[in-house]
């Protein structure tokens, strides 16, 4: 049944996407080189500004769900509520889409499988729940540190409504020293998603297996990361070539592109990352005894 019940949401979701448009348009003015890294699950969106069109009125998916919600909810609250409900369900869709694919890629690597239908609905119910939970803490951080942030600038400007001016300054510190807090979260909780699927780590172990792996080989977790960037600029150039002149055609192309540098660093996970449990104390216990008295 569940597997019945995956295989009626991905047709579903599919049908969306793609059934009720002409197709995804990618006007030449839209052409753009994104500089970026690939995501866990490959999409051609990493690398091409892509804008689909819906066969009515041309407005955007975005734009057109929004009126849905104002239409039939009302109101900003409405839109509110359905955005929320929109993000809600791609986080679930997401960490199965992420759990299949990564368990797919671990036997891929390990046991030599090659991928069938019934391979990746396996391990999307097998790291779901972990998954979803890690995707789960990331946006409640992410909301706690934005929500503090606006709690500091309501306060400030509420005090003082010229504030945002006098302290322009300190505001655009507090934007670079948030930026900086975000990249180097995301660079120690990089390999987590990968430490869940291949260590079945539960999601705060899976991050301090990420932590130990990017403190224990930063110098190589930086150089494959840089190289992957200068491969995702280079594909992000001829992807989109392709794509003012068929976005489909983009998705195929792109697709190799993208799974391989995801295979790139589940390899260096394999190679840098804590084996067990045991590997992992080892390595706490090693940072203990270093600790100046």
């Amino acid at each position: 049944m569940v597997d019945l019940a995956v295989i009626i949401v991905s047709i579903l979701v599919l049908a969306i996407v793609f059934g009720g448009f002409d197709g995804a348009e990618l006007a030449t003015e839209q052409f753009s080189v994104t500089p970026t890294l690939p995501g866990v699950l490959p999409s051609v969106g990493d690398v091409v500004d892509t804008e689909l069109v819906v066969n009515q009125g041309g407005y955007s998916v975005f734009e057109n769900i929004a009126d849905t919600v104002l239409e039939e909810r009302g109101g900003v609250g409405g839109v509110v509520s359905g955005v929320i409900g929109l993000v809600i369900f791609i986080t679930f869709l997401w960490s199965f889409l992420e759990s299949g694919f990564l368990g797919c890629m671990k036997e891929g690597i390990q046991l030599g499988s090659r991928l069938t239908p019934r391979m990746y609905l396996d391990n999307g119910k097998k790291y779901f729940w972990d998954m979803l939970k890690y995707k789960l803490l990331v946006i409640a951080a992410v909301l706690l540190v934005l929500g503090f942030i606006a709690l500091f600038l309501f306060v400030t400007v509420s005090q003082d409504p010229v504030a945002m001016f006098r302290l322009r300054n300190t505001y655009l510190l507090l934007l670079v020293l948030t930026i900086v807090l975000f990249l180097v979260a995301a660079l120690l909780l990089l390999f987590t998603p990968y430490a869940i699927v291949q260590n079945g780590a539960k999601p705060i172990t899976a991050i301090r297996y990420s932590y130990e792996t990017v403190k224990n080989a930063i110098g190589s977790v930086l150089i494959h990361l840089l190289l992957l960037f200068v491969m995702m600029v280079v594909a992000s150039v001829i992807v989109n070539v392709i794509a003012t002149l068929s976005l489909f055609l983009a998705v195929f192309v792109y697709a190799p592109i993208g799974c391989y540098g995801i295979y790139v660093l589940y390899v260096l996970y394999l190679k840098h990352g804590p084996k067990t449990l045991e590997d992992l104390e080892l390595s706490d216990e090693k940072a203990e005894v270093e600790e100046p008295a």
